[in-house]
């Protein structure tokens, strides 16, 4: 269809079969998730504005649909300290039991459901301190190696991910997930550790010398958190990191360049929770300017006045 002949019912009739279900795709298609079909709504309205500002069509009728508010954060979902402090002390010592599959014993093809023990993962343990410290989503964090970190000038160069394989580094998500974020001095010794216990250059590397997967490094906190009966994955906490910055008053821009996100409609819409109302924005703006003008003090005078007049007119 010819960009100037689109009209917006087009548009969210295109979302609704994107999200419900794409008759180009076959009738057995069910649709996209909800995330991936706004994503597809956001590149077409970022096609149409280019093409207004090239003077080809007059105006936008792209209406970008609401967030899924299953992608926005609640408070319920960050976990206090106190169980991260928990989950990270299983960690290190390791004891956690969890379900899977035993080999039968004396043979080499058959397998039976049991409980088996976890081995103390101090790896895994520092990854979760540095997706605390940092925001890395937990591919980039497998992704890290000695030369990503400027100790100098205490930052993470974030301008790769570790692919599903584990065997390489490919390029990050998106362009906007390059980034360098300035990193504490207590993540920053964490990090040294860790460079000094890498003998091939990864910062989280197994006993083989290769990197972390993510789907190893996630199946394995699993097991402590489902042991603990508590509730956090890697990207807990990232969103933790994001929540703390947002509490310390950092701004929206710049939380956005540090989580590395698109734009920072997508930091408003994800964690629209944490940053303080306009209402209470607005009364902590204007707080002090009426008593400046020191009207109180001026009915208290005119108040002490009026009693002395009737005070002498009694006398």
């Amino acid at each position: 269809m010819p960009a100037g002949h689109l009209v917006r019912t087009d548009v969210f009739a295109w979302h609704r079969q994107l999200r419900d279900g794409r008759p180009w795709m076959g009738k057995d298609d069910k649709g996209l998730a909800a995330s991936t079909a706004r994503e597809h709504v956001v590149r077409l309205s970022v096609v149409m504005n280019g093409a207004v500002e090239d003077g080809i069509i007059l105006r936008n009728v792209v209406k970008l649909p609401k967030q899924d508010s299953t992608a926005q954060v609640l408070r319920s979902d960050i976990p206090p300290m106190e169980s991260v402090h928990k989950i990270v002390e299983q960690l290190n010592a390791g004891g956690a039991r969890f379900h899977t599959n035993l080999r039968v014993k004396g043979s080499r093809t058959q397998w039976k459901p049991g409980v088996s023990t976890q081995l103390p993962q101090p790896v895994i343990a520092a990854m979760v301190g540095v997706a605390l410290g940092s925001g890395l989503r937990l591919s980039e964090l497998c992704a890290l190696r000695r030369e990503d970190i400027d100790f100098l000038r205490r930052e993470i160069r974030v301008d790769a991910q570790l692919s599903t394989d584990g065997k390489k580094r490919v390029a990050t998500k998106t362009k906007s997930s390059i980034r360098i974020i300035p990193i504490a001095d207590d993540l920053l010794n964490l990090l040294d550790y860790q460079v000094s216990k890498s003998e091939k250059g990864w910062i989280f590397e197994t006993n083989r010398g290769t990197p972390y997967r993510a789907a190893s490094a996630g199946a394995e906190l699993r097991k402590t958190v489902r042991h603990l009966n508590e509730k956090a994955t890697f990207h807990t906490f990232r969103h933790m990191f994001a929540t703390k910055l947002i509490s310390s008053g950092v701004s929206v821009k710049q939380v956005q360049t540090l989580m590395g996100h698109a734009s920072a409609a997508t930091t408003l819409d994800v964690y629209s929770h944490f940053f303080p109302g306009d209402d209470e924005v607005s009364r902590q703006a204007i707080f002090g300017v009426v008593e400046s003008c020191k009207i109180f003090a001026r009915f208290s005078e005119n108040s002490n006045d009026t009693d002395h007049d009737d005070q002498q007119k009694q006398a």
